[in-house]
């Protein structure tokens, strides 16, 4: 669903499916249960030098990435807060600060074990700033 910024708006999509995952139990990969999204909320507005769209993203996933070595499970949680300012029509320019709380397992790192390191956890705070420009 996607209701564009004008000046308001509302993304959000979510996924729940089977697909192929690294199973602990078994120490093998199998097909599982998959799920995951997300929403994201942004306000357009017209600024002297462009315009102005700040936003704020909360994503999910629980499930298999089948594209990865032992099609590795992850658990995400992450929320992002940014801004993109497009001062032409063909370049865009975003300033984003994302938290972010990971988890995988797979053939050779065990994070959901207990009593085991959690040598597959991933937590932290990153600062993105990238560009956009098209022709």
């Amino acid at each position: 669903m996607i209701l564009y910024a004008q000046p308001f708006g509302l993304a959000a999509e979510y996924n729940i499916g089977e697909g192929p995952g690294f199973d602990l139990a078994t120490d093998s990969i199998r097909v599982q249960k998959l799920k995951g999204g997300y929403v994201m909320a942004s306000y357009r507005g017209k600024w002297e030098k462009g315009y102005l769209m700040p936003y704020l993203r909360y994503q999910v996933y629980d499930g298999g990435k089948k594209q990865e070595t032992d099609a590795r499970y992850y658990h995400v949680k992450e929320t992002e807060i940014g801004v993109e300012w497009q001062p032409m029509k063909n370049l865009e320019l975003t300033l984003a600060y994302q938290i972010s709380n990971r988890r995988y397992a797979d053939f050779k790192t065990d994070s959901f074990e207990r009593g085991k390191p959690v040598t597959g956890a991933v937590t932290g705070e990153l600062l993105i700033l990238s560009r956009w420009h098209t022709d």
